[in-house]
């Protein structure tokens, strides 16, 4: 049974929607991924499904809907006005369903509206079995008993709720607030009347564990011992039924694997292992991968009772249909589906999984943009639909292209806390000093090995001991270094992330001094700041000659005359670090005719340094459209700075000695 159109009016906060799930004589249905903001309707959306489903169950099982004591069935889903868009007089929900050549209407009704008005108003073609008058509430199904027999007796429908949640191994039974299930109510009793599965599918994942033991027990053959030998026998009724439960075994297995990213199988166990009776081994090895059920992570579990129920389901319904996953058919809705889920299961996992039933109509609501990008790449940009809710409309997956960006940020960032946690754990137990970029560590080496030299502090400084975490960025990446995107951002979450445990030896973080909004954690009573577990961090102090213009960076321990050194390149062109105060505020210099494209930092009296590998900071001749860029790169003027290259031999490396004097108090601290 599939959902084959929504047509709502009123409905809460969704004003008017109509959408075809169904198109063009579609026999497989594509996956429905419903998005939208908190409160725009989603729920609400899947609950006039969900209640559909209890309705038309119900004419046919009397175990469909939860009985309230003296009077009808309760509904899934209460007539309400409070439900009705405000300032509207009345809310209307059309459904309409399809299984092979059967149909099914749903027609919800609350407020003061007659049939007459809603068809005048809405030109929405509903069938003549439904009727009501003005003030009505109104809540029909059109279909016959044998239909929705064949509906539920024939195909998966179950849903799961915003509030499923797994029962980690380690709580105790008593404070785990599952819901009681009487799976005897629908899987012992075989009777025509009964549901074999109840549609809407509860916490308690202990009746999926129990279905499953049962499977791996029919899926085994058993020794028959004689006086002098033994025989192999079937243990069920014959060896179709051993096939159907082996292969009931093999899907299961295969959900687990894709959960897991290992290929796995069960592994019975004797008895002696108390409570757990098989655990989880690797199909290769037989090695255990995880020791049972209970030690899977929440989210594994949630996604693990999601596709092993539709298994189940089916099974219960038809063993046969459980040779195959993509023969099971039916509707699986589910709510927050991201719920519990890390975001390796929400883009990678959860996808392949829904793949793996290509019959099966999956209607999901999410908030995860990475379960969305995960879709696309599993089905592409045709193979499923999102929804944009409360509008209805029918969204391009290029409209998330937003969210690609920032899923790769995340990538990037934990690949970089990786990497330069390997870095560091690289280096010997003397202590270390990283800085906020590429450039810094060249600079502060390059005056360490001058300063030893020099009388005013060689006593001291040549006595310090430290090395440098030496890296390149990728704006300037070395094959023989290690490639690393460090900024002021990265400096601070590395301070909190390392002060947590404790240290090997002292770390020391330097940032620049230009930006207090992002940097202010890293420095304490202007001097250094003592995070614990042998974490330090400071900010460069400000020479006396840039008191005036304290925001500074790394190149700002040099003079202006030494930044603006000239370096020949070929074919004649002079390159140099260009400030801001070489500029007007337009980025126009009138001395040389050169422009600025990064104006934002231009004007008298700004000393921001001009980078020339940075995204605006190209140094050009106004008119000269094919013109070279003349700045050169920070990179660069630290190599050539480090290197002792023309015109840089005889730099003044004063300013260092300050900063050199709190690294010194932090190594005595």
């Amino acid at each position: 049974m599939y959902v084959e159109k929504l047509h709502y009016i009123n409905v809460g906060p969704i004003k008017k929607l109509d959408i075809s799930f169904m198109q063009n004589g579609e026999t497989i249905p594509k996956p429905v991924v419903i998005v939208g903001k908190n409160g725009s309707g989603k729920s609400i959306l899947l609950s006039h499904i969900i209640d559909a489903c209890y309705e038309i169950a119900d004419v046919a099982f009397s175990n469909a809907m939860k009985k309230t004591e003296g009077i009808r069935n309760q509904y899934f889903k209460e007539i309400a006005p409070y439900q009705i868009s405000i300032g509207q007089n009345a809310m209307f929900a059309h459904i309409k369903f399809k299984q092979d050549s059967s149909a099914f209407e749903y027609m919800y009704k609350c407020g003061n509206s007659s049939k007459e008005d809603y068809l005048k108003m809405y030109d929405n073609h509903i069938s003549e079995f439904f009727n009501w008058g003005i003030q009505d509430n109104y809540k029909r199904v059109n279909t016959s008993k044998n239909d929705a027999l064949k509906a539920f007796g024939q195909d998966v429908v179950c849903y799961f709720g915003p509030d499923r949640y797994m029962q980690p191994c380690w709580m105790g039974s008593q404070y785990f607030h599952g819901r009681e299930v009487n799976e005897s109510a629908f899987i012992e009793k075989t009777y025509s009347d009964k549901m074999k599965n109840p549609i809407t599918v509860e916490n308690e994942i202990n009746s999926t564990i129990q279905w499953l033991i049962s499977v791996i027990f029919d899926a085994r053959v058993d020794i028959d011992l004689k006086n002098r030998g033994f025989k192999l026998f079937f243990p069920t009724e014959s060896c179709n039924s051993l096939v159907s439960s082996v292969s009931v075994k093999k899907n299961v297995e295969r959900i687990m694997s894709e959960i897991l990213g290992d290929e796995i199988k069960f592994n019975l166990l004797d008895r002696s292992f108390k409570n757990v009776r098989f655990n989880i081994v690797n199909t290769n090895t037989n090695k255990a991968v995880v020791r049972s059920l209970d030690w899977l992570s929440t989210g594994q579990l949630a996604l693990f009772h999601i596709f092993a129920t539709i298994i189940k389901y089916a099974d219960n319904l038809n063993s046969n249909e459980s040779f195959a996953l993509d023969q099971i058919k039916g509707l699986v809705i589910i709510d927050e589906a991201e719920l519990h889920l890390h975001v390796h299961l929400q883009r990678e996992v959860l996808p392949k999984l829904i793949k793996l039933f290509p019959k099966i109509q999956f209607i999901i609501s999410t908030h995860s943009p990475l379960l969305l990008l995960g879709m696309q790449e599993e089905f592409g940009e045709d193979g499923f639909n999102i929804y944009d809710i409360p509008s209805g409309l029918s969204i391009n997956p290029e409209q998330f292209t937003e969210f690609e960006s920032a899923y790769e940020y995340f990538k990037e960032t934990a690949k970089f806390q990786e990497e330069i946690k390997n870095e560091i754990n690289k280096r010997n137990e003397r202590p270390l000093i990283i800085t906020e970029g590429s450039s810094d560590w060249r600079h502060m080496k390059a005056a360490f090995q001058a300063l030893c030299a020099d009388p005013r502090c060689s006593d001291w400084l040549s006595k310090l001991e430290f090395d440098f975490l030496e890296y390149d960025s990728k704006k300037n990446p070395n094959p023989d270094s290690v490639v690393l995107n460090m900024g002021d951002r990265e400096l601070v979450n590395m301070c909190k992330q390392f002060s947590k445990i404790e240290q090997s030896r002292k770390l020391i973080f330097i940032a620049d001094n230009d930006n207090r909004t992002i940097t202010k954690d890293l420095i304490q009573n202007e001097t250094y700041r003592n995070w614990k577990n042998n974490v330090y961090s400071l900010l460069l102090p400000v020479p006396e000659f840039r008191k005036k213009t304290p925001a500074i960076c790394i190149e700002h321990y040099y003079r202006d005359d030494e930044i603006k050194k000239e370096v020949m390149f070929p074919n004649n062109i002079k390159r140099r670090l260009y400030m801001g105060n070489d500029f007007d505020e337009l980025g126009f210099c009138e001395k040389n005719g050169l422009v600025c494209f990064k104006k934002n930092v231009c004007g008298d009296g700004k000393i921001n340094i001009i980078d020339g590998n940075e995204e605006g900071g190209v140094v050009n001749y106004q008119l000269g459209v094919n013109s070279p860029n003349y700045a050169l790169t920070k990179v660069q003027f630290a190599k050539r700075i480090l290197n002792k290259e023309f015109p840089f031999e005889n730099m003044d490396f004063s300013a260092f000695i300050e900063l050199f004097k709190v690294i010194r108090d932090i190594l005595q601290d």
